[in-house]
């Protein structure tokens, strides 16, 4: 599954992605300068984040991830 979030802004200071993915992958496009928390639980699986680290950081809003990754993978990307 391809999500992509690139031109979305953040209104709340706390927004939350709920993920369930099972033996497949997601990749979740997201602009660089987001503070992403993760509260996944992963097993068997990963979670990478594979965003450039070049961008500064948005310190008043932060995303939390939160759902289960069995058997599969999510990647984040800018």
């Amino acid at each position: 599954t391809i999500i992509d979030l690139r031109r979305t802004e953040l209104e709340q200071e706390v927004a939350y992605i709920y993920i369930y993915c099972t033996f497949g992958g997601v990749e979740l496009f997201v602009p660089p300068e987001w503070n992403i928390l993760n509260e996944a639980n992963v097993l068997m699986g990963g979670l990478e984040d594979k965003r450039y680290g070049g961008a500064e950081k948005d310190l008043l809003h932060k995303v939390i991830l939160r759902g289960n990754i069995t058997f599969g993978g999510v990647e984040l990307k800018s």
